[in-house]
């Protein structure tokens, strides 16, 4: 993860910089959960809480930084973290500093495939010249489609399941609470679903083909290496996708953009699925062609692509 060609295509912010006027750009910084240097530490907070969580942002880029530098950064995750913990959810001034679009794909990726990860480490975002702070890009998904079904936004099934009551998710607890955040989701998520969406699964089938002979040749070489069945996560995928994303686009269609108690994936709201001609199938389709699905809210006709 790095700035370069073909990784994040940005001028670098050069080390040690003393320079007012180039240090506003080229930066690429990790919400962290690990010790690491350089460092900076934002609480999150308004009013000086004594308890509250402390962010850690890695910075990737500079790896060395000047006061000059470490005074800027500061400060614009500093004015961020306010600017989001306002409790006006209607005053979305860090949509000056923020890039909302990518930020709204960001979050649509992490929840869709509910990574725990997502916005306590591994997530970064950068600046370039004159830019916003862009999201992404993405890494380190291994805490994603853990569960069967979902319930609730990812950051409570991490509490429920592991009782990790003091994880601290940096700021996307409070960004999905604001009305501006919640339409930018909407709009992407509608532009993608459900018309682009088939896609993925003929990406997952093409991704497996092309990787699993590589896992068995790894597995004969380092017998004892403990890793997760490729063959075995590859279908819990196809079958835990689509009741991910049942739930992800009624979540984001619920009038408080609520993932707890008003939607669900049960039984109420399971697919069942017809070929065009009418006749009942046993799991969602994989061949390509029309099809029928139907639900507790309606039928509508899908295209499944080859």
């Amino acid at each position: 993860m790095r700035i370069d060609e073909g990784r994040v295509e940005i001028d670098e912010q050069p080390e040690n910089n003393t320079d007012n006027a180039t240090i506003p750009y080229g930066w690429l910084v990790e919400i962290d959960n690990t010790i690491d240097t350089p460092q900076i530490y934002v609480p999150q907070t308004l009013d000086n809480d004594p308890d509250a969580f402390v962010s850690r942002f890695t910075i990737k880029t500079p790896e060395i930084i000047s006061s000059q530098q470490e005074e800027w950064i500061t400060d614009q995750m500093t004015t961020l973290t306010h600017m989001i913990l306002n409790p006006d959810k209607d005053n979305a001034a860090w949509t000056q500093m923020i890039d909302i679009e990518s930020l709204a794909k960001y979050y649509i990726v992490q929840e869709l495939s509910g990574n725990y990860d997502a916005f306590v480490g591994s997530t970064y975002f950068y600046k370039g010249n004159g830019d916003k702070w862009i999201f992404g890009p993405m890494w380190d998904s291994e805490w994603a489609f853990v569960t069967d079904d979902r319930n609730a936004h990812y950051w409570d099934e991490r509490i429920s399941l592991g009782g990790d009551e003091y994880v601290n998710f940096t700021w996307i607890k409070e960004l999905i609470k604001f009305p501006v955040f919640q339409n930018e989701v909407r709009k992407v998520w509608n532009d993608f679903y459900p018309d682009r969406f088939n896609d993925i699964y003929a990406f997952i089938d093409d991704f497996y083909a092309c990787t699993k002979d590589g896992y068995d040749m790894n597995n004969k070489i380092w017998p004892d290496y403990i890793s997760n069945d490729i063959h075995v996560t590859y279908e819990q995928l196809k079958s835990r996708l689509p009741k991910y994303v049942r739930w992800f686009d009624r979540m984001v269609k619920s009038p408080d953009f609520s993932g707890i108690g008003d939607v669900h994936v049960d039984a109420d709201c399971e697919s069942t699925w017809f070929t065009i001609q009418g006749q009942s199938l046993d799991s969602p389709p994989s061949v390509p062609g029309f099809y029928i699905e139907r639900t507790s809210t309606g039928s509508r006709k899908v295209f499944v692509q080859p």
